[in-house]
């Protein structure tokens, strides 16, 4: 089943960022079993449940379990969403946007997780009572919590963090909540070069070790791609390292988490604008010393409308030959992305003024 896209999920908060946007979030109870089938499936009787001989079961809906379920209920909500009029983007096909004599109404959804957005109350209401009628529609509320982000307004701005989650990951991995970190690594970490040297930091992890090692990253990777761009670059080099990774990749790992527990409470600000505006920013380290492989890293920010809406970093699967190759090919990553945004903002009915 399709979901809508981390970068998709931050445009739609920076659009809705606005003082005047109402905005909530819908719970769909039970989702999958809502699913209309596309074919007929038989299953054999649940343990317990006593039908005659040679008979099985017919289902008239989708269970969880089946396999097709996910894609059956997007489909389903889907068909629903734009028979009342919705219009689906044909960039992400996980936002839709709806437009009348009051105004627009833009929903985002993540399998059952909807967020709508609108200036229109009377269009929030519509949306609310339609979905209602069709499917059976947990807690209606303002927007705060989706996909594991914590969404909080405050000053006209929303604010969004993971504080839960990385109180979360420290007590998991045992880490000691009274050591502090005021950077994700070192700046003179040489991590990025295996040696055949012996030392105590070079030693190869035993098998349980790198378990550990390889859930930490993971458990990471998901947080900087979330809501942490300031560990990005770190997990990136973590993330080459899972297979075979030594003792100073598990330090190193750890060291990610002492900094995120001494800045659990940072958040990303999404802030109201003048102007619509896409802005992108982009880099590239050529090979140092230490590579071992001549292939350069990039880096890549785009803000709209001055707020944070992508971020990454990357190694490239090319040798450059130069700085200036490296940077062309992180330009590339940049406008790739920009075209992604200006083509949902375009099916939106957004004009960017400053691009």
């Amino acid at each position: 089943s399709p979901v809508v896209d981390a970068s998709t999920r931050r445009l739609f908060l920076s659009i809705a960022s606005d003082p005047a946007m109402l905005t909530r979030q819908l719970d769909i109870e039970t989702a999958f079993l809502q699913s209309e089938l596309d074919k007929e499936i038989y299953l054999h009787p649940p343990p317990g449940l006593t039908i005659p001989d040679g008979m099985i079961l017919k289902l008239r809906k989708a269970i969880y379990g089946l396999k097709q379920s996910p894609l059956l209920w997007y489909l389903t909500a889907c068909t629903f969403f734009m028979s009342i009029g919705f219009h689906r983007c044909i960039s992400d096909p996980c936002l839709l946007h709806f437009e009348n004599e009051h105004g627009k109404v833009y929903l985002c959804m993540y399998v059952d997780d909807i967020m709508i957005a609108s200036c229109s109350q009377s269009l929030v209401d519509w949306v609310i009572r339609e979905t209602k009628r069709r499917f059976p529609v947990g807690e209606e509320k303002p927007l705060s919590w989706i996909v594991g982000l914590h969404v909080e307004s405050e000053n006209d701005r929303l604010l969004v963090s993971q504080q839960a989650y990385i109180q979360h990951l420290l007590s998991r991995f045992h880490t000691n909540h009274k050591a502090q970190r005021s950077t994700p690594m070192a700046s003179n970490c040489s991590i990025l070069a295996i040696t055949e040297e012996s030392s105590d930091d070079n030693t190869l992890l035993n098998p349980t070790s790198v378990k550990l090692y390889q859930k930490i990253v993971g458990s990471l990777n998901y947080l900087c791609h979330s809501s942490r761009p300031d560990i990005t670059f770190s997990v990136n080099v973590l993330s080459r390292h899972l297979n075979g990774p030594r003792q100073i990749h598990l330090s190193c790992a750890f060291r990610v988490l002492e900094y995120l527990n001494s800045t659990s409470t940072l958040k990303i600000r999404f802030c109201k604008s003048v102007l619509f505006s896409l802005e992108a920013f982009a880099d590239a380290s050529f090979p140092s010393k230490h590579s071992v492989d001549g292939k350069p890293t990039c880096g890549v920010c785009i803000f709209f409308n001055q707020n944070l809406v992508f971020w990454k970093s990357v190694r490239l699967s090319i040798v450059c030959l130069s700085t200036m190759e490296a940077e062309l090919c992180s330009i590339v990553i940049a406008i790739v992305q920009l075209q992604f945004f200006r083509n949902i903002l375009s099916e939106l009915g957004i004009i960017v003024n400053k691009f």
